[in-house]
């Protein structure tokens, strides 16, 4: 079997207690360890409609697709790895005032030719001069929602940070580490 790779990484402005963080994180702790494909999308769809209501707190973001077998399964590895090192994570607490940010991410390892992939490709076939718009990095978080998961291999989905007081600073965002979330114009 062949794959892609369709995957999406917001950064969004938050402070303590935000409600739009709390929503994010047990959204994610409250699904079961095996799901069913319709329990999937409904996390998915619930996770899509949660970004769109909070968008305007969206300022970075990346977003991948690529057809590539090789290249989706290296892709998917590198954004599992994000959920379980540190890599993204601060250290210890800061406790620097506003501007702190969080991290929401979703990969999926698609079965490369399903109806699924063909949708995404063709939703992700956006002209390079377009690609860090406001209005079309919304389109794109949106494909999440409609995902067919029977045509998903593998899917991860993390939240950067559990707690507010590990929550990014704009120095945190600002190292080489970072350099893939673009700002949303």
């Amino acid at each position: 079997m062949s794959n892609s790779i369709f995957a999406v990484e917001l950064a969004v402005r938050t402070y303590p207690n935000d409600p739009f963080r709390r929503a994010l994180h047990e959204l994610v702790r409250s699904q079961p360890s095996i799901q069913t494909p319709i329990q999937k999308r409904q996390l998915y769809y619930q996770a899509a409609q949660h970004i769109n209501a909070n968008f305007a707190s969206v300022e970075r973001g990346c977003w991948d697709y690529w057809p590539d077998h090789q290249k989706a399964i290296d892709d998917f590895e590198m954004w599992t790895q994000g959920m379980v090192t540190e890599e993204g994570a601060r250290q210890a607490p800061s406790y620097d005032p506003p501007p702190r940010y969080l991290t929401f991410t979703m990969a999926f390892l698609l079965v490369h030719g399903s109806p699924t992939d063909q949708a995404i490709a063709q939703r992700c076939n956006i002209p390079e001069e377009n690609l860090w718009r406001r209005d079309v990095f919304g389109y794109i978080v949106q494909a999440v929602a409609s995902i067919d998961f029977s045509h998903v291999q593998s899917d991860v989905v993390y939240l950067i940070p559990g707690d507010d007081s590990y929550a990014l600073t704009p120095q945190d965002l600002a190292l080489p580490k970072f350099h893939y979330l673009r700002p949303i114009g």
